[in-house]
């Protein structure tokens, strides 16, 4: 998914509504700011994800471990890099 954004004159830019939603983003969440190869990654904090998760499982009535939540992690990570390149 690739969204053009402008970046506002304190080098702020807007995080789709769309992707906040996916990563669980959220007024005054924190997130990580990385350069790997040219690019640059936004990662929300693992924490905020695992309560959307976790929200989402409880909603599903399905119960996950800590264990699963880290690999679900990892794995949609991977995946969301693999589609930026």
């Amino acid at each position: 998914m690739n969204i053009e954004r402008k970046v506002g004159p304190k080098g702020q830019i807007v995080i789709p509504e769309e992707i906040r939603k996916i990563t669980g983003i959220m007024p005054k969440s924190h997130v990580f700011v990385s350069l790997e190869d040219g690019k640059i990654f936004i990662t929300p904090e693992k924490v905020k994800l695992y309560e959307t998760l976790e929200q989402q499982v409880k909603r599903d009535g399905i119960f996950l471990e800590k264990l699963d939540l880290d690999k679900l992690h990892e794995e949609e990570a991977l995946n969301r890099f693999k589609k930026a390149k």
